[in-house]
């Protein structure tokens, strides 16, 4: 409240740690000397200017919040020399900076309430006989890290596998929830997803297996019958598979000595379409016969076959007393195997004989698997009974020896590949710090690894789920239920990752499961908001964060330079004036300027590419919609087609990558209000980007592009630059009447 008043007098105080970073490694400065009873701040400072930090609209990133300061370095000024005397002795690069908003009269001066922002002092240091110059930036540079951070050690994994990163897994990818109830015969066919395992040893002596990673935590579900090995272009279930979790650690043990593959049938009706929420019937009425077809393409050689099986589904049979149900080669219906025809027997895995007479598959066509042909089951009602068989699904179940052989090509094993970052000051380009860099030949050069993929669910809500803090938290989520709200994904990067607590409270109000805002970006239920994905390319961590950010329409940025704070952007009719934490009175601002956001940045047709292969290293499935209105001629259109395509690799339903692109176009497809505006007093500074505000008192003759502002518009702030007697805002609009 002492800072509403014009005539309050406000000032800042900064402290510079050095060294250990001690309680009392610091040296307090100030534009004038200071002194709050229990440290003493120097009055070396000529100029604060301004702590800058922003957020862009829609691509979901922030900026490094950055400042400068220059301070007195004058002969005497400071422990009788100058203050760049003091590098000789005190090491202020890289360690952190404190900054705090005080009023006369009122203190301590360093409480958290007076807080402004903190971070790390750039080592780059600039001075003259004068003055020096320092570079202050919030604490990306330290915070942020190259993920996934654990990578392979042991030197009993293969020698490329050495140094690759452990996958991170999230979500349920588990059986496909899309395609009914899946029968036991059928467990192993339909994973939701295939996630990378990277092996970590090539073959253990003890277990007489080989050994792969899912991840350096502890995950929800493995389960063997959906573990895969990529060759020639197919999937295919390895045999003899086991699930260990040790200490945290969740692994594959296999053998490799015998896979099983399920080849796509084609032309089938409704017969193999994999999904058992629909069919085909096969009926034949009294005194005649019935056949229903599919063929089998032309297939990959994958190794020496050692068994077949015909699987079928079936939802019922109709009538009795048939003379024939069998299975056989269309072109050579002499050679065939029973089916048998009962509701005691709905769910049927029918072997084919590989040897003897009247084969279905000869001997040539086992061992060059040449199986390009037309095959069919028939049906003969005999002479009074009219009869027929529901199937819901068939299948052909291939079980082989193969090639142990599990190299992957990865590409670009560096998912970003300049993990450098700068900002331009005055002129010259400051680099931010990153605890790995890597050289652009190391990032771009392909390279090779050994994995074999899986089906299952990734990481678990930990003990935060609950309480954090030492307060409970009731976001609806359990300790050990899998993590699928790309809310607390984030969270536990953040947590797992970083080895940092986020504003847990932003968090739930962003992801709760009853009532989080994420929940009107995709216009559904929060807890149906599922993301899926595995992490196994090296990344930096704000670029990983970002990214979900941008598929879930939430900004994750550092709150005061140093704490993760979580602010989804809602649609517009999700906004009312109640959703503003400050109402900005014209009356005490002065108003820049008016604007909109750029046409270019305008999009009326979005695709959203989701549902990826991270063996063909691509997405699968695209969703798109359009807005006419926008790109029509009205008052409302910008007259042109404006696309905009999002690779949702995070995103593995249909559901939600539906949602997606729909909450795209609706953010993005008309042009948005911007306004700057100053605060001549620092009455708002503890404002910050990602804040709602509205304004009241506005001036009535000021239009906003013909229209009269009212407290119904909503804006967030975009840009904030704060100064110690004031701040300037950019704010963009996000809802109006």
């Amino acid at each position: 409240n002492g800072l509403v008043a014009k005539n309050t007098h406000c000032f800042w105080v900064i402290k510079l740690y050095y060294n250990a970073e001690g309680s009392s490694d610091f040296i307090g400065l100030s534009d004038g000397n200071r002194d709050d009873g229990a440290d003493f701040y120097h009055g070396l400072v000529t100029e604060f200017g301004n702590f800058v930090q922003s957020i862009d609209y829609l691509n979901f990133t922030s900026s490094i919040g950055n400042m400068t300061v220059k301070v007195v370095n004058s002969p005497n000024t400071i422990n009788g020399g100058r203050f760049s005397d003091l590098l000789s002795t005190l090491n202020f690069g890289n360690r952190k900076w404190e900054l705090f908003q005080c009023i006369q009269g009122v203190t301590p001066y360093d409480t958290a309430d007076n807080l402004i922002a903190e971070g790390i002092i750039a080592g780059d240091f600039t001075y003259n006989r004068n003055e020096v110059v320092l570079q202050l930036l919030d604490k990306s540079g330290t915070i942020h890290k190259e993920l996934p951070t654990n990578v392979v050690t042991s030197t009993d994994a293969p020698e490329e596998n050495i140094g690759k990163p452990i996958p991170m897994q999230y979500g349920d990818f588990h059986d496909n929830p899309n395609i009914g109830t899946i029968p036991s015969n059928f467990d192993k066919m339909f994973p939701f997803g295939r996630f990378p395992a990277i092996i970590i040893n090539s073959w253990d002596d003890s277990l007489n297996k080989v050994v792969a990673q899912c991840d350096s935590q502890a995950i929800k579900t493995r389960d063997a019958d959906l573990v895969f090995q990529y060759q020639k272009n197919v999937y295919a279930n390895l045999g003899d598979v086991s699930v260990n979790e040790a200490s945290g650690i969740s692994t594959l043990r296999f053998s490799g000595a015998s896979n099983i593959y399920y080849p796509e049938l084609k032309n089938t009706s409704g017969l193999a379409d994999r999904t058992f929420t629909t069919g085909q019937t096969l009926s034949a009425s009294a005194g005649s016969t019935g056949t229903i077809q599919f063929d089998i393409p032309k297939q990959p050689k994958l190794g020496v076959i050692t068994d077949i099986n015909l699987l079928c589904s079936f939802q019922g049979f109709v009538g009795s007393g048939q003379d024939a149900f069998t299975f056989r080669d269309a072109n050579n219906t002499g050679n065939s195997v029973n089916v048998t025809f009962s509701d005691s027997n709905l769910e049927q895995s029918i072997d084919i004989p590989l040897t003897g007479g009247n084969l279905i598959f000869s001997t040539t066509e086992q061992e060059n698997w040449s199986f390009e042909s037309t095959y069919e089951f028939f049906l003969d009602a005999g002479a009074s009974v009219n009869v027929s068989a529901i199937f819901k699904e068939v299948a052909l179940e291939i079980s082989y020896t193969a090639e142990q052989d599990y190299t992957a090509t990865v590409e670009d094993v560096q998912e970003v590949k300049n993990v450098t970052e700068s900002f331009l000051l005055h002129d010259r380009r400051v680099m931010i710090p990153r605890q790995v860099i890597k050289q652009t030949k190391e990032i771009t050069s392909p390279s090779t690894a050994q994995y074999i993929y899986f089906g299952g669910k990734g990481r678990e809500f930990n003990t935060w789920a609950v309480s954090s803090g030492g307060s409970s938290r009731n976001n609806g989520y359990g300790f050990t239920d899998c993590i699928e709200n790309p809310i607390y994904i984030v969270e536990d990067i953040i947590r797992s990752e970083l080895g940092l607590v986020p504003d847990v409270t932003t968090f739930d109000v962003a992801g709760n499961s009853s009532n989080g805002k994420i929940g009107n970006v995709f216009d559904d239920a929060v807890t149906d908001i599922k993301f899926a994905f595995s992490q196994n390319r090296f990344i930096d961590s704000k670029t990983l964060i970002e990214n979900i950010g941008s598929l879930c329409g939430t900004f994750f940025f550092l709150s005061q330079g140093t704490t993760f704070k979580a602010v989804v952007l809602e649609k517009d009719a999700d906004y009312d004036n109640t959703d503003a934490v400050a109402n900005i009175d014209y009356t005490h601002i002065t108003l820049d300027s008016i604007g909109l956001t750029p046409i270019n940045a305008v999009r009326n047709s979005i695709s959203v590419d989701y549902d990826y292969d991270y063996v063909k290293k691509q997405t699968k499935q695209s969703v798109s919609v359009t807005d006419s209105t926008s790109q029509g001629t009205t008052v409302d259109g910008v007259n042109q087609t404006l696309k905009l395509e999002l690779e949702a690799d995070k995103i593995i339903d249909t559901t939600t990558a539906t949602a997606l692109a729909n909450y795209y176009k609706d953010i993005s497809k008309d042009r948005k209000l911007v306004i700057m505006f100053d605060v001549p007093t620092p009455k708002h500074n503890a404002l910050e980007v990602g804040d709602i505000i509205n304004f009241t008192n506005w001036d009535s003759d000021i239009k906003l592009f013909g229209s009269s502002m009212t407290e119904n518009f909503i804006f967030i702030v975009t840009q904030a630059t704060k100064r110690p007697d004031g701040c300037e805002f950019v704010v963009t609009e996000v809802g109006r009447p």
